[in-house]
């Protein structure tokens, strides 16, 4: 499910997707297995989305080592094309802000997350979950061999407790 999802046009029309093969893709998933929720990991943690028991996309939650001492992180989604538009991307940002910022598991302080200007329903997701939209980064990524003008967004602790 996941390979197919990384392969799908509406995917790798947005993002930069790496095509691995499924050996190689079950390699990186397992080499993740190990990365523990505390207030000092770091690494790659992605989460498989679920709706009624299925799987519906992922996100991810990137902590470098040298953002992990900032309290800062990188989040991503992507739910599958038949699964769009129902708010299961909503949904599970909503479900993990809490657990990034939670002090007893991983007491982040700032969560970053970019989008391309043209992924709409994207930048709708992160806005209804209180991130602000920071600025545009023309040609941040090259994704189908052009370069990519990309929204900035931001949610900081701080401004999360408000809500």
């Amino acid at each position: 499910m996941l390979l197919n999802w990384r392969s799908e046009a509406g995917t790798r029309k947005h993002q930069p997707i790496v095509q691995l093969p499924l050996d190689d893709l079950r390699a990186a998933i397992s080499a993740r297995s190990h990365l523990l929720i505390n207030p000092a990991a770091f690494g790659n943690f992605q989460y498989m989305v679920e709706a009624e028991r299925q799987p519906v996309g992922w996100i991810t939650l990137d902590i470098s080592e040298s953002n992990r001492r900032h309290g800062n992180c990188e989040i991503g989604y992507t739910i599958g094309a038949e699964f769009r538009g129902r708010g299961y991307g909503r949904s599970a940002l909503a479900a993990l802000i809490p657990i990034a910022f939670d002090r007893s598991q991983f007491n982040l302080e700032r969560l970053a997350a970019v989008a391309s200007i043209e992924n709409i329903a994207s930048c709708r997701v992160l806005e209804s979950n209180g991130f602000t939209r920071e600025g545009i980064l023309r040609g941040l990524l090259i994704i189908n061999g052009r370069r990519v003008d990309h929204a900035a967004f931001g949610l900081l602790r701080s401004d999360w407790k408000r809500e």
